[in-house]
């Protein structure tokens, strides 16, 4: 009995329950893309100091690799040894550092298309809803309190009548 009401009561709210669902969720996208929006900026500043770190790495290299043509040159076999070695270490660490990169610039490259996909899908929502209501204390709850109420009572009015028409066919 109470598992049929309560379908009933969820089907009579959703029948009567004005587009704040669509508002919800148009407040949820708008969220979302703030969200996104600072993520792609953290992003951009992760890739920035990954451009940064291959940039400082390649003049390391590039240092190594003139201090071993130097100890070469002047018959320093110990130096030249040392400078190979970093050399290699830097050369490592530059070709990591490009792997890095470019991942980054594809994962940001992937991040700002699905932005300007949820940008899009919100500018469609919103032309058919309206402006996203600011959440806050100044957000008037009493019409929604009044349409629940209301709702509670028309289901009250509506288990009485069925208990009533029950009680006449002799169900009751």
């Amino acid at each position: 009995m109470f598992e049929n009401l309560r379908a009933r009561l969820d089907q009579f709210l959703a029948e009567r329950t004005p587009p704040a669902d669509a508002r919800a969720q148009q407040q949820a996208l708008h969220a979302a893309l703030v969200e996104a929006k600072v993520g792609l900026a953290t992003m951009r500043d992760a890739l920035e100091g990954a451009e940064r770190s291959l940039a400082a790495e390649r003049r390391q290299l590039a240092d190594a690799e003139r201090r071993g043509r130097m100890a070469t040159e002047i018959g320093d076999a110990e130096t030249a040894d040392v400078a190979g070695r970093y050399a290699v270490k830097h050369g490592e660490r530059v070709q990591l550092l490009e792997r890095k990169v470019a991942v980054q610039r594809d994962e940001l490259a992937l991040a700002e298309r699905e932005y300007e996909s949820m940008k899009a899908e919100f500018q469609q929502r919103r032309g058919g809803v309206g402006p996203v209501p600011v959440i806050g204390p100044d957000l008037d709850d009493s019409a929604l309190q009044h349409d629940l109420d209301r709702a509670a009572r028309e289901s009250a009015a509506d288990e009485q009548l069925a208990y009533l028409k029950r009680k006449v066919r002799g169900e009751g």
